[in-house]
């Protein structure tokens, strides 16, 4: 049998299945609304203002998530850095959904909830994410979370803050324990179309401490 690859058919396979059953809405950053963001982010940081992405990193880098509307980058990435960041961005379609009238204002007006709680719950996605597909964690805690302090407004504190919870998270994961809900879903659906995409190192773990995200798929 030919080894498991990642493909971009895969990829949008998983993505569009979870999005679905999130009830999120999926699109590009392309069109006159996203020219004009960046734009406005481009004359705000001209202002001085710190802690903004430049337009383009905004269009090009970074998916942006908006009630349950995921807006992904105008560019192609690699499938499995796609599923990540899509993953990412579902977590916040969830936090939404889980208070519709708290979270955006919440996550708009406190820096430290935005950082320690909405962002730190995403990036932890990515953290269960990258050890089942790679066996790997970042090395240092700073790798976690490298860009809080660039796209996210958030000051020192904050980003310690979400550092902290990630580095906490990932003492779990490490063990097999994926809790992130994102992750899990991923996982699951991998595990069943295409186990190879999977460390054997990471499934041991898993099998040993969540068996029914590789063994129930």
């Amino acid at each position: 049998m030919p080894a498991d690859v990642w493909t971009d058919a895969l990829a949008d396979d998983l993505i569009t299945t979870v999005a679905a059953e999130e009830h999120a809405i999926l699109t590009e950053k392309t069109g006159t609304v996203f020219d004009a963001a960046a734009m406005a982010l481009d004359g705000l940081r001209l202002l001085g203002v710190m802690g903004l992405p430049t337009g383009d990193q905004f269009n090009h880098g970074y998916a942006t998530t908006f009630l349950n509307v995921v807006a992904l980058p105008a560019r192609h990435l690699d499938p499995m850095v796609r599923v990540v960041l899509v993953m990412h961005e579902l977590t916040h379609v969830r936090q939404f959904y889980a208070a519709p009238l708290v979270m955006p204002i919440r996550y708009l007006t406190i820096p430290e909830a935005r950082g320690g709680h909405y962002e730190g719950e995403a990036y932890a996605s990515g953290v269960d994410l990258v050890w089942a597909f790679t066996g790997q964690v970042p090395a240092r805690v700073g790798d976690l979370a490298h860009n809080l302090v660039a796209g996210y407004m958030l000051g020192a504190g904050d980003v310690a803050l979400a550092q902290g919870v990630m580095e906490q998270h990932a003492t779990s994961t490490v063990l097999g324990v994926i809790r992130a809900q994102m992750a899990r879903r991923a996982i699951r659906f991998v595990a069943a179309r295409a186990p190879g995409l999977l460390d054997p190192r990471a499934v041991a773990l898993i099998r040993a401490a969540s068996p029914e995200l590789v063994d129930g798929a």
